[in-house]
C-alpha cells in the first residue's frame, strides 16, 4: 500500500506552442519568383494560397466551376482532408472570395497548362487526381522555401500572411474576417 502519491509535487509539462510566422512581400515576392522559376507547376496554387487566404483543403478541393472570371471571385463550399471531401471547417467558411487580377490571369495561364482531371480540380495531381497535401509540402513547399533561404514555415502560415497583408492595404478587418472564412 503506498501512503503518499509519487506524483505529488511534479510539475506538468508545458508543451511549446508553434508561434504563427508571417511572411514579409519581400519574401512573398522571392518564393514566388522561386517557384515560377523551379517548380512551375506548383506556382499557381501558392500563389492563390498567398493571395486569397483559403485553406490547404480548400485549395486541394477547388474545381474550375468554382471560379467566375467576370466577377474575379472562387466559390468556397468544399475541403479536401484525409481523402475525403467534406464542408469546409465552419459554415461561415462557405463563402465568396476575391482573386487579384494577377492571380486570375495567372490561373487563366494554368488552365491551359494543367493535368486533365475528371474531376475538373485546378491543382490536380498528374493522375488527375487530388493532391496529398502532405506530398504538396514536403516535395514542393518546404523545397521553394529552401530554395528561396527563408525558415521554414507551415502551410498554414500562409493564411496567416494572406491578412496581414490585407490589412496592411488597409483592409477592413470584417472584409480580411469574410474573405478568409
Amino acid at each position: 500500500v503506498i501512503l503518499k502519491n509519487p506524483a505529488n509535487g511534479i510539475k506538468k509539462l508545458k508543451m511549446s506552442k508553434k508561434e504563427m510566422k508571417i511572411l514579409s512581400m519581400d519574401e512573398v515576392y522571392k518564393v514566388l519568383d522561386v517557384a515560377k522559376a523551379h517548380y512551375p507547376d506548383f506556382y499557381p496554387a501558392l500563389f492563390t494560397a498567398l493571395f486569397t487566404g483559403i485553406r490547404q483543403g480548400e485549395l486541394v478541393a477547388l474545381t474550375w466551376d468554382k471560379i467566375n472570371w467576370i466577377t474575379s471571385k472562387m466559390y468556397i463550399n468544399v475541403s479536401y482532408r484525409q481523402g475525403v471531401l467534406t464542408a469546409p471547417k465552419t459554415l461561415n467558411s462557405i463563402r465568396y472570395v476575391q482573386i487579384p487580377q494577377e492571380l486570375l490571369k495567372t490561373l487563366k495561364e494554368w488552365r491551359l497548362k494543367c493535368p486533365h482531371s475528371e474531376k475538373n480540380l485546378v491543382f490536380p495531381n498528374i493522375d488527375g487526381n487530388y493532391q496529398d497535401v502532405n506530398n504538396l509540402v514536403k516535395r514542393k513547399f518546404q523545397k521553394v522555401l529552401n530554395k528561396a533561404k527563408i525558415d521554414r514555415i507551415r502551410w498554414h502560415d500562409l493564411r496567416h500572411t494572406y491578412a496581414s497583408i490585407q490589412i496592411n492595404l488597409n483592409q477592413s478587418p470584417k472584409y480580411v474576417q469574410l474573405q478568409m472564412g
